[in-house]
């Protein structure tokens, strides 16, 4: 009834809040090092390790941001 409609419209909202964000950020293509690198990426998986550094900066970037803006909010008071 009344809540679902709430519960709908709430979803649906948050829907379409998400659906304008952009797509993810961290896909990398392959590189092309020819046949000693891809020995060297044969042992050493370089694109895995640029798609974990740039989500562990992005978090730690969000982390920092998060606690500046808690800080401000709190000298509001």
């Amino acid at each position: 009834m009344l809540i679902d409609y709430v519960l709908e419209t709430i979803t649906d909202t948050l829907g379409w809040l998400i659906a304008l964000l952009p797509s993810i950020p961290w896909e990398f293509k392959p590189l092309q090092w020819g046949e000693f690198g891809n020995l060297i990426g044969y042992f050493i998986p370089i694109p895995e390790m640029l798609t974990h550094f740039s989500m562990i900066l992005i978090l730690v970037i969000l982390w920092y941001g998060i606690q500046h803006i808690l800080r401000i909010v709190r000298m509001v008071k």
